[in-house]
């Protein structure tokens, strides 16, 4: 999941930054408008989409996991379960924040709907006569006028030109697209500036419109100072300030340069670019299901039965040695009752019956141990191995949580790299991963689990 939210990041603040380099400046008002909703789209869809690439790398080593080799119940001390888990937090403080912005958009939402005002039809368009004196201003399809704008039943042409096409072209959606996928990933901090890059294309296509209706640029531009006056503040509409004012009196007055057209052409490879960098790229594996399901593997050297056996022989020391680690010791010779006892030979009774062993259950992985293996030969990269040679070995120690939702784990590995890519590989194995924990007389104790692996090498 991280990693996909660190896709999303980047991929939208790359997209914004070849915008505002490249494309903010030329007049190519309608394209950059689909640009920055394209880039949008394609910033939050490209990590999901999964591409398979062929494989030319080198053959990899065989890498082969054992059975568990060692798992029972175990139990832990007050210290450590009382150890306090951060990570519970992080789903707090984000569904905390979201929801911060959802009532802060709704109530935004409210506020222009509740404004007061006489709503009729002007020129087969829904307009609000307000009372109170604000900057004009349009929400989905109504256009809102102070009430000193509705002179003689009448609206300066020009303002209504500039409204109307925010509502034809549905300006409002774009912005509420934003205020979505803020409550939704708030943490995006590209998303703040792509509200203020929509926003002023939406003025500079309203004020194209305007002029193309034959109006003189210079008394637009005056009327424009006048209605910065009566500013309005509302979250979802488009505002007036001197900031963005500046750049439409530039926008105004700007012809199509001639490399224009030529960005836009070599903006289409920038997003196959980025598709084959930032999707989910896979490549063909092959697998190979065995009758045992002990083991599993993926077989890419001819050396694999070898390594095979000697991994069952590992195998079957550890389980003789926790069958005699489990069962009860011998009971001490005893007289049979028609021997002669001498008399300075003291009669031993026999020992006490050996109580039976607590019944205990033992921690599972979901979908099993078996799974497990498998999860982890998938995340195993074995390319940073590659300069290895011979055989290598190590032996991954699990401690299972009573609850199953935490871990402990230990690494005894003859190769430092091998230990290093085996923890990342478990690390993503195990990745919010809640494990069915172990009992012992039916109560959840934690669990230990010992996994063996080797690798050899050409």
């Amino acid at each position: 999941m991280f990693t996909i939210v660190l896709k999303i990041v980047l991929v939208s603040a790359l997209l914004l930054t070849v915008y505002y380099i490249f494309l903010e400046r030329e007049k190519v008002l309608k394209f950059n408008r689909f640009y920055l909703l394209g880039s949008l789209v394609f910033a939050y869809t490209v990590p999901f989409i999964s591409i398979t690439i062929p494989n030319f790398e080198k053959s990899k080593p065989n890498l082969i996991i054992g059975n568990a080799l060692q798992q029972q119940a175990v139990f832990v001390s007050n210290t450590e379960q009382n150890n306090i888990d951060w990570m519970f937090l992080i789903p707090i403080i984000y569904i905390s924040v979201a929801l911060l912005f959802l009532v802060k958009a709704i109530f935004s939402v409210y506020k222009i709907l509740n404004l007061k005002g006489q709503t009729l039809m002007y020129q087969h368009q829904k307009i609000k006569i307000l009372e109170k004196e604000i900057a004009p201003f349009s929400f989905l399809g109504t256009i809102y006028f102070s009430k000193n704008c509705w002179i003689e039943n009448k609206i300066d042409q020009r303002i209504f030109l500039h409204e109307k096409l925010h509502v034809q072209q549905k300006h409002s959606l774009d912005i509420l697209l934003i205020e979505i996928l803020k409550i939704i990933t708030w943490f995006n901090p590209a998303l703040y500036f792509y509200k203020k890059a929509m926003m002023n294309n939406h003025e500079f296509l309203a004020d194209e419109n305007v002029i193309n209706n034959y109006f003189e640029v210079k008394s637009y531009q005056h009327l424009i100072l006048d209605e910065i006056s009566h500013h309005q503040n509302y979250q979802l509409t488009h505002q007036f300030n001197f900031y963005n004012t500046k750049k439409r009196f530039i926008m105004m007055t700007k012809s199509t340069s001639k490399s224009a057209h030529l960005k836009k052409i070599l903006i289409l490879p920038l997003f196959a670019f980025f598709f084959v960098v930032f999707a989910n790229k896979k490549q063909p594996e092959i697998l190979e299901k065995e009758n045992s399901v002990s083991e599993t593997k993926f077989l890419i050297k001819s050396n694999a039965d070898t390594l095979k056996q000697k991994m069952k022989k590992m195998e079957k020391v550890s389980k003789k040695s926790k069958k005699e680690l489990l069962s009860p010791p011998p009971p001490p010779p005893y007289p049979h009752p028609k021997s002669k006892v001498k008399k300075d030979e003291k009669l031993i009774p026999p020992p006490p019956p050996v109580s039976k062993i607590e019944a205990q259950t033992l921690a599972e992985f979901p979908g099993g141990n078996t799974l497990l293996r498998q999860k982890f030969s998938e995340n195993f990269d074995t390319s940073k191995l590659e300069n290895t040679k011979g055989m290598i070995k190590g032996t991954i120690n699990l401690i299972i949580s009573e609850d199953g939702k935490s871990y402990n784990a230990s690494y005894d590995f003859d190769n430092e790299t091998f230990k290093n890519e085996a923890k990342k590989a478990m690390d993503k194995s195990l990745e919010g991963v809640v494990w069915k924990p172990g009992t012992l007389n039916g109560k959840p104790v934690a669990s230990s689990l010992k996994m063996p692996m080797m690798m050899s090498f050409q």
